[in-house]
């Protein structure tokens, strides 16, 4: 797997994606009964994908040596070579009303399971089947519990998130050397914890740590 996915990622080192939302979390938090394509305003993609010279080169490589020298591989990889990069901006939206015509023709309750407190009556449902009891866990393991929610109540949002220096070993890479890679993602307004505590509510209230 990672002699596949090393060389795909030194070669889209420089690209990126960019997704916004119209909604917030708090938009479904504040109407749990209403379905979740009622509440949703649209979306935007913003991709850019941009390779280098060398980046190419290690995915021709891998083309070759996973698919042979064919006469097809040769055409992909020279109309591949046409490109340097590419950018590409999506918006994403629908007419609320013409949605709900549209469930409504769907095997019933396909409409009552698209709304925020349905989803957390399914995970209820689900944590009761398989998940511990406040009588099934031992004090250590609740008073991590206990802790663990108290630090999730006070978070507000996210502003980033970052893997660093993930390792690559020279093994899978075409250059013989070992590298690291950094993932980083960056958020605005992005608060989506006052949800999760309402998705785990039945979870949080069935372990006794409420």
């Amino acid at each position: 797997m990672l002699r596949i996915v090393t060389p795909m990622i030194k070669a889209a080192k420089n690209s990126g994606i960019k997704v916004s939302y119209a909604n917030t979390f708090d938009d479904f938090l504040a109407a749990p009964d209403t379905p979740i394509y009622e509440t949703f305003k649209g979306v935007k993609y913003s991709l850019l994908a941009s390779m280098t010279a060398f980046g190419k080169g290690m995915i021709f490589n891998l083309m070759n040596a996973m698919m042979g020298k064919t006469k097809e591989t040769g055409l992909a990889i020279e109309f591949a070579k046409l490109f340097t990069g590419g950018e590409m901006n999506t918006a994403l939206g629908w007419h609320r009303a013409n949605v709900k015509g549209l469930v409504d023709m769907l095997p019933d309750p396909a409409g009552d399971m698209m709304s925020p407190s349905s989803v957390q009556a399914m995970v209820g449902m689900q944590f009761s089947m398989m998940g511990p009891t406040a009588d099934d866990l031992p004090p250590e393991a609740k008073d991590m519990a206990k802790s663990a929610l108290s630090v999730l109540k006070k978070l507000d949002g996210i502003e980033s998130l970052a893997v660093d220096n993930f390792f690559l070993p020279k093994k899978f890479s075409q250059n013989g050397l070992d590298a690291t890679v950094n993932l980083r993602a960056t958020g605005e307004n992005m608060r989506p914890f006052g949800l999760a505590l309402y998705y785990l509510n039945p979870c949080i209230e069935q372990i006794g740590i409420s």
